[in-house]
């Protein structure tokens, strides 16, 4: 099995969706779908009339409503825009929670919703027009960085895109992707108290110390931590993001981190879509670990950061793993399956 890396088309859109002061959140994950009101408005009569007629007729129906222009458009994007496959984002009551997930039909429809349904329960979404969404995760705003709130500071619409935040919203969905020619690393830091800044920074200073020693010691000419960037966010939680167009750089950054902070690993090899060698990289990374007298300071100063910081193991490396617990690197430098007891 080829080592999964989780490719973002770039073709991809952002949109974090309004839920009324919150109060359609709970309904948008349970039932499964986002919605736009305007309900004297139907689907037909945004497919069929253009944008100055669309407007004309908000204004017919909304006549006590301000900007039937603004209206029009937005039920325009929710139509026609926000495709199959895109990302959207929606916030409880005061953004206490964030839900991140994928739209997954082809075009919108309208859901018959009774009157009386209405009547007896006042917080019931009562909007027609909806699109299906698969939702992917569910965050605290304490995990969350603080892009995101510049996203929320300045969203005034039902819709808003978020095009400009994708990578920091694909990195509360995935721990590791590639999106374009650039690879993110997200370590999430679970350590509740105060951060401690110099184990916070040293963590990275000795991931990558041993990212580039291994790239010297086994020829990855193409590997430069110069070319890494970084993103901190020390809230407790925090988050440490290394991002770069280096994919295999990124590659062996995370599984440095799943092998040190699980005391070892084994993968199923091959060769994925980039041309990572990983049936290379596998043996080459539990050798270079197993070389005891050269970096055991190293091996045990940067496990001591990640104990130390709570990080969690990155997802989309953990799941390429094997069983961590049937595997480990000994004394000896050789690897050895654990007997059972």
């Amino acid at each position: 099995m080829s080592l999964s890396i989780v490719e973002i088309p770039e073709s991809k859109n952002y949109w974090l969706i309004r839920t009324n002061g919150g109060k359609y959140y709970s309904e948008y994950r349970v039932g499964k779908f986002i919605g736009i009101n305007w309900d004297l408005i139907s689907l037909s009569d945004i497919q069929k009339l253009n944008n100055n007629d669309l407007r004309s007729l908000v204004k017919k129906q909304y006549p006590e409503k301000r900007s039937p222009g603004r209206a029009a458009s937005q039920l325009k994007i929710f139509d026609k825009e926000i495709q199959k496959g895109d990302t959207v984002v929606i916030t409880s009551t005061a953004s206490n929670k964030f839900s991140i997930g994928t739209i997954i039909d082809e075009q919108a429809y309208e859901e018959d919703i009774s009157q009386k349904l209405l009547e007896e329960d006042s917080k019931k979404c009562p909007y027609k027009k909806r699109r299906k969404v698969n939702w992917l995760n569910e965050v605290s705003k304490m995990d969350v960085d603080r892009p995101m709130f510049k996203l929320l500071q300045h969203a005034r619409n039902t819709i808003n895109n978020a095009n400009e935040y994708a990578d920091t919203i694909e990195s509360l969905v995935h721990d590791f992707y590639v999106r374009g020619n650039q690879a993110q690393l997200t370590l999430q830091v679970k350590k509740e108290e105060d951060i401690p800044a110099l184990a916070f920074y040293s963590l990275g200073a000795e991931l990558l110390e041993l990212v580039n020693e291994f790239a010297k010691e086994y020829s990855y000419s193409e590997v430069d931590v110069n070319k890494i960037i970084t993103k901190v966010n020390m809230n407790s939680k925090g988050n440490f993001k290394l991002k770069g167009s280096h994919i295999t750089m990124i590659v062996i950054a995370g599984m440095l981190m799943v092998f040190i902070a699980g005391g070892g690993g084994t993968f199923k090899v091959g060769e994925n879509e980039f041309g990572i060698e990983t049936n290379s990289i596998i043996p080459q990374i539990t050798e270079f670990l197993n070389e005891k007298q050269n970096r055991e300071n190293k091996e045990l100063i940067l496990k001591k950061y990640i104990n130390q910081l709570e990080i969690k193991t990155p997802n989309e490396f953990k799941e390429n793993v094997g069983e961590i617990s049937d595997f480990k690197y000994n004394e000896d430098g050789q690897d050895e399956e654990k007997k059972e007891e």
